[in-house]
């Protein structure tokens, strides 16, 4: 097994990329919708990203942690992180790697302009 031929390899598993853990009636909750921002905070870690979501009425917070993806929706961004009934594991990471900005609209299905789409690297 060659080191250049690891995607490869990789798809002998099965589809890399996001997975869903939950039904797509759970994804709904948190996606299908129009967004006014959205912003990513990249950690140069492989294992850490977080993106704030925001719609005419509420926050919603994406993390990614240890190839686990949490979503939390509130009106405020406390509640959104930390509200036991509002955050949940809605996915796994499958491959190498964390998803980018674009993967998790697809994921979701934002819908967001171009321009009103953010990203820092830390």
């Amino acid at each position: 097994m060659g080191g250049d031929r690891v995607e490869r390899w990789m798809n002998l598993f099965g589809k890399g990329g996001l997975q869903r853990v939950v039904s797509k009636t759970a994804i709904k909750v948190y996606g299908h919708r129009k967004l006014e921002c959205l912003t990513g905070f990249l950690d140069e870690s492989p294992t850490r990203s977080k993106w704030c979501a925001v719609t005419a009425k509420h926050i919603i917070i994406i993390q990614f942690r240890n190839y686990t993806l949490y979503a939390g929706k509130g009106e405020s961004e406390y509640k959104a992180l930390y509200d036991d009934e509002n955050v949940m594991v809605v996915g796994g990471w499958k491959g190498f790697g964390k998803p980018t900005t674009t993967e998790i609209i697809d994921f979701f299905n934002f819908k967001v302009r171009e321009e009103q789409i953010l990203e820092f690297n830390s």
